[in-house]
């Protein structure tokens, strides 16, 4: 969300990344779980397939080329 052009929300910064099999498809996978805090006891947990997690860092890296 933005307001007045500014982006605003909960701002993690503390990732922890896990690469795996899904279970269900047999497929490699990445999870990523996200605190504001390391010491935080709420953990955001999101699991991406091998191409999601690919473009997510490509997208990432053009975030932060400018």
């Amino acid at each position: 969300m933005k307001i007045d052009g500014k982006i605003t929300g909960a701002i993690f910064r503390n990732p922890e990344v896990e690469a795996g099999i899904s279970y269900l498809e047999n497929e490699g996978v990445v999870e990523i779980s996200l605190k504001a805090h390391k010491d935080s006891n709420s953990t955001n947990t999101f699991v991406l397939s091998h191409s999601c997690a690919k473009r997510l860092v490509e997208q990432i890296r053009l975030a932060l080329s400018f």
